[in-house]
C-alpha cells in the first residue's frame, strides 16, 4: 500500500510490501502515483528471470555507454562464472554473502568492494528499472571495510628500470606515459585520453574526470618534454597488456596506478604545493586526501615559522 506526503512542495510516496519500503519523491502527486502503481505491479507480477539474465542484460544495455566497460564486462563475465545460473528470485543474501567471503580469501578487500559495487547496482537496476526482482538482496549484504591506503613508493631505480626493459616501439610509448604519470600524478585512463587540443604550454586540461569535473593538470618541464605534442596514441587495453608485461618480466609488484600515490608522495614532500593546490592537481574533492600525503615533522614546522 502506498502513502503520500507533502514535502517542500514535492510530494513524497512510500509503498511497503512484505517489510521492504521504497520511496521517492516527485513534483506532483499524479507522478507519485503511477510510480507507486508501477512499483506495486511489479511486486506482485515478477518475470521468472535468472542470474545470468540479469548480468548478460545490463552488460549488453548499460556498461557499453560507461567509461569502464571494459573492467565492468570482464567483471560481469567472472560473475558468471562464480554463481549459478538459479532463478533470480532465488538470488538470497546468503548467497551473495558466501560469494563475497570467497573472493575475499583470493583478492584484496578494495577488490571485492569495487565488485560488490558493480554486482549491487546490477541488481538494483534490475529490482528498481526492469521490475524483474522485488527487492535487491544485495542491501543485507555488508561490504568489508576500507582497507588501508595503498602505500606503494615506485623508486628512481624501479622507474630507470623498466623504461630499459621496454625495447619495442609501443612500449616505448608505455614507458614514457609511465614516467609522465610517476611526474604528474594523472591515471592511466586521463592519460591515454590526452588529445592536441588539449595541451597547453603548462598544463594539460581534463574535461572529464572520474570524479564528474574537469580539472587543469600543471606540467612540470620533465613532464612537458614527455608528452608528445599529440598526446601519447595509446589506447587503455594498450596501455594495460605492455605495461604488465614488463613489469612481471621484471618481477616487480607495482601497478600503473602506484605511479599517482608516488607522485602524491613526492610533491607534498617537497612542499611545494599547499594541501590545497594538491587537491586542485590530483582532482581530490576532501582535503583528508591530500593531508595523508603532508606528513610534516614538528621541527620542519618551527624552522618555517
Amino acid at each position: 500500500m502506498a502513502t503520500y506526503r507533502k514535502r517542500l512542495g514535492r510530494v513524497r510516496v512510500e509503498v511497503a510490501r512484505k517489510g521492504v519500503r521504497r520511496s521517492a519523491t516527485f513534483d506532483t502527486k499524479a507522478q507519485a502515483q503511477a510510480w507507486a502503481a508501477k512499483v506495486e505491479f511489479n511486486a506482485t507480477h515478477v518475470p521468472r528471470k535468472t542470474l545470468h539474465d540479469a548480468l548478460q542484460r545490463y552488460f549488453d544495455t548499460v556498461s557499453i555507454h560507461k567509461k569502464g566497460e571494459r573492467w565492468e564486462r570482464m567483471r560481469i563475465a567472472a560473475f558468471k562464472r562464480q554463481l549459478p545460473n538459479r532463478l533470480l528470485s532465488a538470488t538470497t543474501s546468503d548467497a551473495l554473502s558466501r560469494w563475497r567471503d570467497d573472493r575475499l580469501k583470493t583478492v584484496s578487500t578494495g577488490t571485492v568492494r569495487r565488485e560488490m559495487n558493480l554486482f549491487g547496482n546490477i541488481l538494483e537496476t534490475a529490482t528498481v528499472e526492469w521490475g524483474w526482482l522485488e527487492a535487491n538482496p544485495f542491501r543485507k549484504v555488508k561490504r568489508p571495510p576500507d582497507g588501508k591506503p595503498k602505500d606503494r613508493v615506485i623508486s628512481d631505480s624501479e622507474a630507470e628500470e623498466f623504461v630499459h626493459e621496454c625495447h619495442s616501439p609501443i612500449q616505448k610509448l608505455v614507458a614514457a606515459a609511465f614516467l609522465f604519470a610517476l611526474e604528474t600524478g594523472m591515471r592511466a585512463g586521463e592519460i591515454v585520453g590526452i588529445k592536441q587540443d588539449q595541451i597547453s604550454e603548462k598544463f594539460v586540461t581534463l574535461p572529464e574526470t572520474k570524479n564528474g569535473t574537469a580539472r587543469k593538470v600543471p606540467l612540470s618541464r620533465k613532464a612537458r618534454d614527455l608528452l608528445p605534442i599529440v598526446g601519447f596514441q595509446l589506447n587503455s587495453y594498450q596501455l594495460d597488456v605492455h605495461f604488465r608485461k614488463v613489469r612481471d618480466r621484471l618481477g616487480k609488484d607495482y601497478t600503473f596506478h602506484a605511479a599517482r600515490h608516488t607522485a602524491a608522495t613526492r610533491i607534498a614532500r617537497s612542499g611545494k604545493l599547499t594541501p590545497y593546490e594538491l587537491c586542485a592537481m590530483f582532482g581530490w574533492k576532501k582535503l583528508e586526501m591530500a593531508m595523508r600525503y603532508v606528513n610534516s615533522q614538528a621541527s620542519d614546522i618551527a624552522d618555517r615559522l
